[in-house]
């Protein structure tokens, strides 16, 4: 995580396997990874209900979890924290067929 973005912006994993997800910040504000089950396109549609993962990370830190991919298919990832969605942190994760 950078300042309001993510880097890299796309990841891809596996399905059915947990995977030990690293989360770095290298910015000076705490930021979120946060996979939704549907996409939206502005701050103002998000919605508690659609989050199937996410993970806070403070400022200039590491968070090491483990993470359970969802099904096969594309999934939007936001930083939910007011306004950084609006600023650019959007991504995506693509779980694959294994």
């Amino acid at each position: 995580m950078l300042d309001y973005r993510f880097a890299p912006v796309t990841v891809t994993l596996p399905s059915g396997t947990p995977v030990e997800l690293v989360l770095r910040n290298l910015s000076s504000v705490v930021h979120n990874w946060t996979v939704l089950a549907e996409e939206i396109t502005a701050e103002s549609e998000f919605d508690e209900t659609m989050v199937l993962f996410t993970n806070e990370v403070s400022a200039q830190g590491l968070e090491r979890t483990m993470f359970q991919p969802p099904p096969p298919g594309a999934y939007q990832v936001i930083c939910t924290i007011s306004t950084h969605f609006t600023l650019g942190m959007v991504g995506s994760l693509v779980v694959e067929n294994q």
